[in-house]
């Protein structure tokens, strides 16, 4: 469009004020909206024509005054190339709402524009980790919290585990009286108890007849780790030594070594082995068993030894009052076995998954007297059954509970817990009342020499002819007696 001649420009300018004065005056119909103007009136708009001494050039006759802008400067216009500019379509207004292009983008932006969709996005076979969404969509979720047998059942006692910080049982009104045995301070890891005769084992094999006669100490030349007692009136005891040897020591220091790799598969063969003795009184066999969970019996003094299949590794081996139990694990899970008084044959049940959180872990602690079964675990507690293990429940305060013990108090069923605090060095012993279950703290050790002794109780024995516990560990051996009635 060719520039008017400056001569032109008042009249034009005049010209374009009348313009805008009828527009306001017109108010034309808006052919969209379906209204007409205020007054129901369509006005036309004749604009005068320009005398002939005003008008522009041929050229500049057909000027729309209504699409007057500021031009950009002719240096800035593309050489040789027409651009045609729709101000109306720039300037309109991008949704029905009033929203301007700053927030919902220009009209009829297709952002896919000039992107091929491949097989992929589409869902695809190649789409391998979408496969199968279609069916977990469609079938319901199962219930996490149960399995085939409804053990979850909201009437079901909640799963025993980790215990957090707890008080300890209270202090009993009748504390037992703690005697150190002076004739064996050094430590000791070990003890065994038949009738009238205890045995400890460390730097060699110490035989007591008595709770206070004197100690007989054979095989002074070996450290012993773990012992048990031989027949119904032990002169004999089998003992293992650190380095894994199994010896048979008799009360005059005869010292037989014993083989029990023959019987065991070669990768057991370093496996260390734990022994227990059966405290029946009328049998003269043995058990142990490997760090593996090999279990392992002798009925001939420790001669000869056969592997016993519980249908899985024995990750704990306790010797109750009246016969040796054993947990179990197998692919079908935890279970408890019992063995007959001299463990020749064996019954397993399942063990609860209510129970699975104390006994499922390492160096977990089993034993049982009459119907009660206890199980422990360092930093998960005590978890007792009264119903020959079909069902346990937590007792409170014993967290820290380190080794176990049961017997008979009194004609009643009863266990001993030693607690032991690493900060203070301490060891409280608890006694639990399996009738009544009740705990209570009945006597404390602490260190006579702090830099040569520590109260950690290593095992613990019931005594049943002498009616006292006996404990061994850092401080060496020791007894805890009951008070006098």
């Amino acid at each position: 469009m060719p520039y008017p001649s400056p001569s032109n420009l008042t009249d034009l300018q005049s010209l374009a004020r009348e313009i805008r004065s009828a527009r306001r005056h017109a108010m034309p119909t808006d052919p969209e909206s379906g209204d007409s103007d205020h007054n129901g009136i369509d006005v036309d708009l004749v604009f005068p024509k320009l005398p002939p001494e005003t008008e522009p050039e041929a050229a500049a006759t057909d000027l729309d005054i209504g699409s007057v802008v500021d031009l950009l400067p002719e240096d800035a216009q593309p050489d040789g190339e027409d651009l045609p500019l729709d101000l109306v379509s720039l300037l309109a207004k991008t949704d029905e709402d009033g929203t301007d292009d700053d927030d919902a983008g220009p009209i009829a932006l297709d952002p896919t524009s000039g992107i091929t969709i491949g097989p992929e996005l589409l869902g695809g076979e190649e789409d391998e980790a979408d496969a199968g969404y279609d069916d977990l969509a469609a079938e319901p979720l199962p219930n996490l919290g149960a399995d085939d047998e409804g053990w979850n059942d909201p009437a079901d006692p909640p799963l025993l585990g980790l215990v957090g910080d707890e008080p300890p049982p209270p202090p009993s009104e009748n504390p037992w009286r703690w005697e150190p045995m002076a004739t064996h301070s050094a430590r000791c890891p070990s003890i065994a108890v038949g009738t009238d005769i205890v045995a400890t084992g460390g730097h060699g094999l110490s035989w007591l007849e008595a709770p206070h006669g004197t100690a007989v100490r054979v095989a002074s030349h070996v450290h012993l780790v773990s012992v048990a007692l031989v027949g119904p009136v032990p002169t004999l005891a089998l003992a293992v030594t650190t380095g894994g040897e199994l010896l048979r020591i008799a009360r005059d220091g005869l010292v037989t070594p014993c083989e029990v790799r023959h019987v065991l598969e070669p990768r057991d063969w370093a496996a260390r082995l734990e022994l227990h003795t059966l405290t029946s009184g009328v049998t003269s066999s043995v058990l142990a068993r490997t760090s593996s969970g090999t279990l392992l019996r002798s009925e001939d003094g420790g001669r000869r030894f056969a592997v016993i299949d519980l249908g899985g590794p024995v990750i704990a081996l306790g010797t109750g009052i009246d016969a040796p139990l054993a947990l179990v694990r197998s692919a079908a899970g935890l279970s408890l076995a019992r063995g007959s008084h001299d463990g020749a044959t064996w019954v397993r049940r399942p063990l609860p998954p209510t129970a699975a959180g104390v006994a499922d872990g390492d160096a977990p602690l089993v034993a049982g007297v009459d119907s009660c079964v206890l199980l422990a675990r360092v930093g998960y507690g005590v978890a007792m059954s009264t119903d020959g293990g079909a069902t346990y429940r937590q007792i409170p305060g014993l967290a820290t509970a380190t080794t176990l013990a049961v017997g008979r108090l009194g004609g009643r069923p009863a266990a001993w817990f030693a607690l032991y605090s690493e900060t203070h060095d301490t060891t409280d012993l608890v006694l639990l009342d399996l009738d009544r279950e009740e705990a209570t703290r009945v006597a404390r050790i602490e260190p006579t020499d702090p830099d040569d002794a520590s109260a950690d109780v290593a095992a613990l024995a019931w005594d049943d002819s002498a009616g006292r516990l006996w404990a061994v560990g850092g401080f060496g051996v020791g007894t805890f007696s009951p008070p006098r009635q």
